[in-house]
């Protein structure tokens, strides 16, 4: 929620003359209107703007103007000085005083622009906060139904995400946890109906003390009810946390989680990725809490190195579902395909898969229908991961290049062959060698450019750059020398680090 008060904090050049202890209420849309009254084109909860053009004249008259901005309400009222008014007039800040209406001074250095620009960011960073905080339950939840005692950690997960009192009775009995714990009692004609299949997707009602959301469970035999009881509403994406944690108490119920469960799950992600039903989008969409229509994708992950022994495996693929918060992995000749929703903390979850020491490639987002392709690209991309050491993320791995037509093995063997010369004849220097040609050849054998980024003389680098050549027996301003270079460099791994000797100049 956007309040008066962090517009304040955001636009230090406001200042406030009226209503202080109102500066919490809510700012839905900012709105510029010059007219006496403005109340028949708002909905409430608007900051009106306005410079005075048409304001009433007198204390009567502003009074009225005001409390008819109170009375709709809305959140607030900015007054723009200069060039109209040169203050904003006493009338009408004793009157806001009095109705308790906040009222902004906003000076010529702030344009009406820039607090619906304000507005705007913050309520985007609050969204992306709230993405971030549904990507961040989803994984705990997946992460305690793969622990021991996997129904009290979800419930408790799910009162913790949410503030809230939850009580979920499924197969093992009855579990509790957080508060305010709802009244079973006064709800179990409605939890009845839920857990009988009569409310088909669920209940929401007020009893007064709180706000109370019931959701379906579903297991192998009945349907259970996840009771959820908070004193304040539940936003929308709180609800998906919910629906999450159905998702996955109904795993826990149909033991997807234990060994055979993730079997079937991997032969649910290698089907889906090779020929995803139209029929099974719905139901698997709700185990993710995804919405109808979202955009799906395939991340192709592979260790680097790779897991000594079965067990070791296993756990990596463990731990891989934990960080993608999902069961749908196929683990298809050493590498991981996994299918999930696309959302904001997919790319973000990949970036930490690339930094953890994964080879990691991500399709580009498309429809259900389309995940054969995806998967398609994910594997080119992770083609491309093996070669360049790099992670490929969306459409880049959908673009046929270099690294899709040459096999992995095929580039480190021509890679290896070509630097050999070099290894072999100066072991020790041939690591700076190596780095120096990497940067000439990246800034296209300018040695001003390249002595500047590597902190050496210029005659440093062209007394590298002649021992290198002498080194692979090839002139290096053959471009076809300089370009097998590149990529012997490239297929080599990352970029090898100047030692601290090797940045002092003259050292050649």
């Amino acid at each position: 929620m956007v309040t008066v008060r962090r517009l304040l904090g955001r636009l230090p050049g406001l200042r406030l003359l009226a209503a202080e202890a109102a500066v919490d209420r809510e700012v839905r849309w900012v709105h510029v209107s010059e007219l006496p009254d403005p109340t028949p084109y708002l909905r409430g909860a608007e900051l009106v703007l306005s410079a005075g053009v048409r304001l009433p004249r007198g204390a009567g008259a502003l009074s009225a103007y005001a409390r008819r901005l109170a009375a709709l309400p809305v959140a607030g009222l900015g007054f723009g000085v200069a060039p109209i008014h040169a203050q904003v007039p006493p009338a009408l800040v004793a009157a806001c005083e009095e109705l308790a209406l906040p009222l902004l001074e906003v000076p010529p250095s702030v344009p009406f622009i820039a607090i619906s620009e304000a507005l705007a960011a913050e309520l985007e960073e609050q969204h992306l906060a709230e993405l971030r905080g549904l990507s961040a339950a989803q994984r705990a939840l997946v992460r305690a139904a793969v622990r021991p005692a996997p129904v009290p950690g979800v419930v408790r997960g799910l009162a913790a995400h949410l503030g809230a009192g939850v009580v979920f009775a499924g197969t093992g009995g009855r579990v509790a946890a957080g508060a305010p714990l709802p009244d079973e009692a006064a709800l179990a004609d409605v939890v009845a109906r839920v857990a009988g299949g009569r409310e088909e997707v669920g209940a929401a009602l007020h009893d007064g003390g709180a706000y109370v959301t019931v959701q379906p469970v579903t297991g192998p035999e009945r349907r259970s009810a996840l009771v959820v009881a908070r004193a304040a509403p539940l936003r929308p994406l709180e609800r998906g946390i919910v629906s999450v944690g159905a998702s996955v108490l109904s795993l826990i119920e149909r033991g997807v989680p234990g060994e055979a469960g993730l079997h079937v799950a991997a032969a649910l992600a290698l089907a889906v990725a090779g020929e995803p039903l139209p029929e099974w989008e719905p139901a698997i969409g709700r185990a993710f809490g995804a919405r109808p229509g979202q955009d799906w994708l395939v991340v192709a992950c592979a260790p680097a190195p790779a897991p000594r022994g079965e067990a070791a495996r296993q756990r990596w693929l463990a731990r891989l579902r934990l960080d993608l918060a999902t069961p749908l992995i196929a683990d298809e000749n050493g590498v991981a395909l996994a299918v999930l929703p696309d959302s904001p903390a997919v790319s973000a979850s990949v970036q930490g898969l690339a930094a953890a020491g994964n080879l990691v490639a991500m399709s580009a987002p498309g429809p259900w229908p389309q995940l054969p392709a995806a998967t398609a690209q994910a594997r080119q991309g992770l083609t491309a991961a093996r070669i360049t050491g790099r992670p490929v993320l969306g459409p880049s791995a959908a673009r046929p290049g270099l690294a899709e037509a040459v096999d992995p093995q095929a580039a480190r063997a021509f890679s290896e062959a070509v630097l050999a010369p070099v290894w072999q004849a100066r072991p020790r220097a041939a690591a700076d060698l190596l780095a120096t040609a990497r940067a000439w050849l990246a800034r296209h054998g300018n040695w001003d450019a390249t002595a500047a980024a590597l902190g050496v003389h210029r005659n440093t680098v062209r007394n590298r750059v002649a021992v290198l050549s002498k080194l692979l027996g090839r002139p290096l301003d053959d471009p076809d020398a300089r370009m097998e270079l590149w990529f012997a460099l490239r297929w080599s791994g990352p970029p090898v680090s100047l030692t601290s000797q090797a940045v002092r100049p003259g050292r050649e």
